[in-house]
């Protein structure tokens, strides 16, 4: 290995390090996770290098400076970790040679990012997934129908397709191994795999996803097979093979052929945008020297980061018969004999809103009917939270300070954005509102009067 390419391994080795230091509590170790880096490699030795060889780019600085600038504003965990990839793509294009657009996308989709994008923008979807299964077995038997996230027999039983239905794991491995099928193929016949192939190969593959998540569900309810068993997870495994893998493989096989997808024409030595930074190899180590000393400035005041302390957003928001407790990252709690309400600040349109979906599973407790409602003429979401033997129904929504409510994730991350882009014309900055009673009677009531 030359001495060129043993320090580029060596600095991307340390960018590494410092997101493992810095994002130990941020990473989720789950299937994703693990097949992609076992994948990443082999998408860091695609063959376009090898095409394009001497074809250097310093492109991801303009990925680096925003991220790594926003990082430093906002201390937020994901800009930082989006800096880092920003560092170990910049340096490696600037160093080794222009990569594909594949190791770019698969490091967004082993993120927490993927994640939590697919879980938040996707609830409607899995409400959506359990109607069309239910409709689907109503040919079998027509007493069976969906209520909210519960498919519901005619022999009473309920049979819940938990917030998880949408085969999170399956849909990330499903991705990566496409990516590695795209890798397989461009290095073995030596093609570059183009970003609108990419593009169109991996939506392929996401509605492949969702075709084989609904055959999966009505495989699980219709032959009864319960969670957490051995036919709960080959069903699940079988599905995604079958309907998923398999096509993707031939069909990546199949498209390699095609230019609008490949192809092994090497357009050249392109300099842009290093022409432009008049960027030569001394100006490349001073900027990689910066970057290096900011990010591990960063890194170490985010480690050592304090969790925040109680912040009083909340202190005109009150209602009669209840009494506050101000509570960490400016979260507001009200309470009484028979309701327990939790107002969460919003205080960006890229942050995430405190779902309670997350935050009561990470207290115990289990959601069940999870179902989208309209109250006076506004959506909210409603569900029971159930532990050992106590049960509580639950609602929550968005609302800005002029009490307009939805549950679009759009309306509301557009609406923050836009005021503070254009305070005079926004729509209010929004919160979240969780409300939470013993009795579904009493929720409804409170809600429709609140």
């Amino acid at each position: 290995m030359a001495k060129k390419e043993r320090n580029t391994l060596l600095l991307c080795t340390f960018y590494a390090l410092m997101m493992g230091f810095t994002l130990h509590d941020y990473f989720i170790v789950d299937a994703t996770f693990v097949v992609g880096l076992a994948v990443l490699a082999f998408c860091f030795k695609n063959f376009d290098n090898i095409l394009r060889g001497g074809n250097f780019s310093n492109r991801y600085l303009l990925w680096l400076l925003p991220t790594t600038t926003l990082a430093i504003s906002t201390s937020s965990f994901t800009f930082f970790y989006l800096a880092c990839v920003g560092a170990i793509l910049w340096v490696w294009e600037s160093r080794i040679g222009k990569l594909s657009a594949l190791p770019p996308i698969l490091l967004l989709i082993m993120s927490p990012i993927f994640r939590y994008a697919t879980d938040v923008f996707t609830f409607d979807f899995r409400l959506k997934l359990t109607q069309i299964a239910a409709h689907i077995l109503q040919k079998i038997d027509p007493s069976v129908k969906a209520v909210g996230n519960l498919v519901q027999l005619n022999d009473s039983s309920e049979w819940q397709v938990d917030e998880a239905c949408m085969g999170l794991n399956m849909l990330g491995v499903s991705l990566i191994l496409s990516i590695f099928f795209i890798a397989y193929f461009s290095n073995r016949l030596k093609k570059r795999p183009l970003l609108r192939g990419v593009f169109v190969l991996l939506v392929t593959t996401l509605f492949l996803n969702y075709f084989c998540n609904l055959l999966r569900i009505i495989a699980l309810v219709h032959f009864k097979v319960l969670p957490h068993t051995i036919g709960h997870d080959m069903i699940g495994l079988l599905a995604l093979a079958i309907y998923v893998v398999t096509p993707m493989f031939f069909l990546i096989k199949k498209v390699i052929q095609y230019d609008w997808f490949f192809n092994n024409k090497n357009r050249g030595v392109s300099t842009f945008p290093s022409q432009i930074l008049g960027i030569n190899s001394w100006k490349n180590i001073t900027i990689n020297t910066f970057f290096i000393i900011i990010l591990l400035t960063k890194s170490v005041f985010l480690f050592y980061k304090k969790p925040n302390a109680t912040v009083d957003t909340t202190s005109n928001f009150t209602l009669n018969g209840f009494e506050k407790m101000d509570l960490p990252n400016g979260i507001c709690q009200l309470s009484n004999d028979s309701f327990l309400i939790y107002i969460k600040p919003l205080k960006s349109f890229y942050t995430t809103e405190h779902s309670p979906m997350i935050c009561w599973k990470g207290s115990g407790f289990v959601f069940q009917k999870i179902e989208k409602i309209k109250v006076n003429n506004a959506e909210i979401y409603t569900g029971i939270l159930t532990k050992d033997n106590s049960t509580m129904y639950t609602a929550w929504w968005f609302e800005n300070e002029w009490g307009e409510r939805t549950v679009d994730q759009i309306v509301w991350r557009w609406a923050t954005f836009t005021e503070g882009c254009y305070p005079k014309t926004s729509g209010g900055h929004f919160r979240l509102v969780n409300v939470n009673a013993a009795n579904r009677g009493q929720l409804m009531q409170f809600i429709a009067n609140y």
